[in-house]
């Protein structure tokens, strides 16, 4: 079916007063949506994550990403494992898991740091039990996951 030209032409202003419109009541924003926090986005992704498992040596220690990608990590009964990371330069990352005290360290090279949780998650305090600030410089570290009376742990690590 074709359309006459001259219908066309008299929507032509309609259609661009509704899209003034619409674009006035998204503030202005168009078609950009703002990103959730790392707290939100890790609450709807708390039942998602890559398989992975923690190594008992660091020399054979499993690679994770630092960003928005969950894992699920199973761990050794009774003994702490490792997971390794990398970092171009220094960096403050965040480290979220499910169950408290699941990561008490992180290593770089031979230099052990403690981590000192910040709490539960403000936004989903039942399913993220601990956020801890990870500080570290940039190459690889390790974080020492367990032991822990759990057989796996959810975590996202990011900037």
């Amino acid at each position: 079916m074709t359309r006459h030209p001259a219908t066309a032409a008299r929507r032509a202003p309609f259609l661009l007063a509704i899209s003034a419109l619409l674009t006035a009541c998204d503030g202005g924003k168009g078609d950009e949506t703002a990103e959730p926090s790392l707290e939100e986005y890790a609450c709807l992704h708390i039942a998602e994550g890559s398989v992975v498992d923690v190594a008992l040596d660091r020399a054979d220690a499993h690679t994770i990403d630092v960003g928005r990608a969950p894992y699920r990590v199973n761990l050794y009964p009774g003994e702490a494992g490792y997971l390794q990371f990398e970092t171009a330069g220094a960096a403050d990352l965040t480290l979220l898991l499910d169950f408290a005290g699941a990561v008490p360290a992180v290593w770089t090279g031979e230099d052990r740091t403690e981590l000192t949780p910040d709490g539960a998650d403000d936004v989903c305090p039942d399913d993220i039990a601990e956020v801890l600030p990870v500080s570290v410089g940039g190459g690889t570290h390790w974080l020492e996951v367990g032991p822990a009376f759990q057989g796996n742990v959810w975590m996202m690590l990011a900037e």
